[in-house]
């Protein structure tokens, strides 16, 4: 190979080169003399350019910074002036790129004595980071993305699970009947209890309660403004989230109250998004809303109502309004012809409230800190879409998208210090993996062909801890642990016996086993076993999912039997020891009262302070001392 071409020749070649690329852009723009080819050959031709000697490298890579100034000097003035179109970019840009890549290859020849290196030199353009998303420009090109979406569609996709959490699960719309974490159906605060009144199984009006604890007395009814409600605490406000009522368009409400006077919350403002319930959390006075919004009707049509996610605002007008165009994101895989709808509502503010919008996943959403991931199984793929959204300050912000083999089962799923631990099984449901997965949503660890030919019955995650009920007639209870995010690993657990049926997550890497539900007479208690990675495992404070921390400082765990797989509409009270967890008793609304039948009176959550337990149903409220739980000291009945 001649690595020492004639400089004089290669330079000129070089120059013609270039002058034909600019003129190629139009024939309206005038080449600038330096530029000519004439006065680039009178130029190098003259001896004191080169005298037989070769050029330093601070001259050539001067000369390469002057021909990319120039290029860029007439780029320019070429757009500015509108003096050619888009395709003569097209075709110019590669030729430019040629010449600058043949002027590079001729400089570093005469610097270098290898052919290996002059190769090298001529790879410099490094392959940049696709964005993971584009923000619409408007609503023609989501009305197309929404078309491309549909067509590829499988239509025989399979229904999607709306809540990651595991909860009870309203049949209507998807919003948790009592939820674990920040949102509950009751909480107390100094003096005054507040708890909600869906109306499902009385059939009495949606409401909000404030209840005086010392005297049990009503302090004020508040009407809500649909079922399956929800309520966030946080000081001075309160928040509640309802559903829209069967028959109307599904979309969430949240109602802000203010407990400045705490026994007549005062409404402040309201806010509506479109969809149906998924996930919802509060933090740092901002509550976080996630709702999914499927894009139906005519996709032919101009997008209406249906087919654009919608807000509506009391500190605006409170007429519906679509968000924006460039505030919902067009992830580059998304493949459901739906949207995820977020919206950051500060408590302390409506008005500054923001929204935005995914097209493509509108799967099961879950809220961990300043994250919010999304998840879509696709059947027709066997793998299941992941997308994360940014939450900070009240900004949302799509950050990554990425997938993994298999469908997310029976919506298995956690998340914590960043990272997100989901459970897969393939399409046959035979076969099953746990994927550990970073912010960027990149596999940092993995586990797979879990519990290989046997179905799976029960799957929950709790922190560091995964635990499978996997197998039919004869069930095999599976652990796996997650400490290690790049290594996960099965684990044996010895003494966890019988199998349990149900599987309830709690804090701490801890799983409570409910155990004998199917084979327990009528009158008969579920047994418990509370587990961690070790085995059976004795906790001074254990903490159930509708619990709060009042009731652990006993060593009382409070179940209601629903969420045991029990239809009896009673709480199940367990005290945690040394030895294990044993049945305490048995609370019931219906217990020696005559007339009360039906769900009405059935327990649908309880919570504490430091004195007493509180029972509520859609029919009342009851409370009992925790020094003696056996004696009512008190009822309110709930007016219609």
């Amino acid at each position: 190979m001649n690595l020492k071409p004639d400089r004089n020749q290669q330079d000129l070649e070089n120059a013609e080169f270039l002058r034909g690329a600019f003129l190629s852009l139009d024939g309206d723009i005038p080449v600038p003399a330096a530029a000519q080819a004439e006065h680039l050959k009178n130029h190098l031709a003259e001896p004191r350019a080169f005298a037989g000697m070769r050029w330093r490298p601070a001259m050539a890579m001067a000369s390469l910074a002057l021909v990319a100034v120039l290029g860029v000097f007439i780029a320019f003035l070429a757009m500015g002036t509108g003096g050619f179109s888009q395709s003569s970019l097209q075709t110019a840009a590669p030729a430019a790129g040629a010449a600058a890549e043949s002027s590079s290859a001729a400089v570093t020849a005469t610097f270098n004595e290898s052919a290996d290196m002059v190769e090298e030199s001529a790879v410099y353009d490094e392959e940049k980071p696709e964005v993971p998303a584009v923000m619409a420009q408007n609503y023609e090109e989501i009305r197309s993305r929404l078309t491309e979406i549909q067509r590829a569609a499988a239509p025989e996709s399979k229904e999607i699970a709306s809540s990651v959490s595991g909860d009870t699960v309203s049949s209507k719309t998807g919003m948790p009947v009592s939820k674990s974490g920040d949102g509950a159906a009751a909480v107390v605060s100094g003096e005054y209890l507040y708890c909600l009144r869906s109306g499902e199984e009385s059939g009495a009006a949606p409401a909000l309660f404030a209840i005086h604890t010392g005297s049990m007395s009503l302090s004020a009814q508040l009407p809500l403004a649909g079922p399956d409600a929800e309520l966030f605490f946080a000081g001075e406000d309160l928040a509640v989230l309802t559903s829209s009522p069967a028959g109307q368009k599904d979309a969430v409400t949240a109602s802000f109250y203010s407990l400045a006077e705490p026994g007549q919350p005062r409404l402040k403002g309201s806010f509506s998004q479109g969809g149906r319930y998924t996930a919802a959390q509060l933090e740092d006075g901002v509550l976080y809303l996630a709702t999914r919004l499927d894009a139906a009707g005519d996709i032919a049509g101009l997008p209406g109502p249906d087919l654009a996610p919608w807000i509506s605002s009391s500190a605006l007008d409170s007429q519906p309004r679509s968000l924006d165009a460039g505030r919902v994101a067009l992830p580059a895989d998304g493949l459901s012809p739906s949207y995820t709808v977020v919206s950051a509502l500060p408590l302390s503010d409506l008005g500054a409230a923001a929204s935005s919008a995914v097209l493509g996943s509108g799967g099961p959403a879950l809220f961990s800190g300043q994250n919010l991931f999304v998840l879509e199984p696709c059947p027709e793929k066997d793998m299941t879409y992941l997308c994360r959204l940014s939450l900070s300050d009240g900004e949302i912000l799509f950050a990554a998208e990425g997938s993994i083999p298999g469908l997310l089962e029976k919506s298995a799923a956690g998340a914590s210090d960043g990272l997100l631990r989901v459970v897969t099984s393939s399409a046959q449901g035979l076969s099953h993996s746990v994927f550990v997965l970073d912010e960027d949503l990149n596999a940092v660890g993995s586990i797979e062909k879990i519990a290989e030919g046997m179905p799976v019955a029960e799957v929950k995650l709790s922190g560091s801890l995964c635990c499978l009920i996997a197998g039919e007639e004869e069930k095999e209870l599976i652990a796996i642990d997650l400490s290690d995010p790049a290594a996960p690993a099965l684990r044996a657990l010895p003494g966890v016996s019988p199998v349990p049926d149900l599987l309830l997550p709690l804090p701490v890497s801890q799983m409570l086993g409910v155990s004998a539900l199917e084979k327990s007479p009528p009158n008969t208690v579920p047994q418990l076993t509370l587990f961690d990675l070790s085995g059976p495992c004795a906790s001074g404070a254990p903490v159930s999912p509708l619990s709060p921390a009042g009731l652990s400082s006993r060593g009382l765990m409070a179940l209601p039997s629903s969420l045991c797989g029990l239809e009896r509409g009673t709480l199940l009270l367990y005290t945690a020891a040394a030895d294990g967890v044993r049945f305490n008793r048995e609370i019931s609304h219906t217990a020696n009262e005559a007339g009360r039948t039906g769900g009405a009176f059935s327990i649908r959550c309880a919570v504490a302070d430091e004195k007493n337990l509180y029972t509520i149903s859609e029919a009342a409220v009851q409370a009992r001392s925790l020094d003696d739980l056996g004696a009512l000291s008190g009822e309110l009945l709930l007016p219609s």
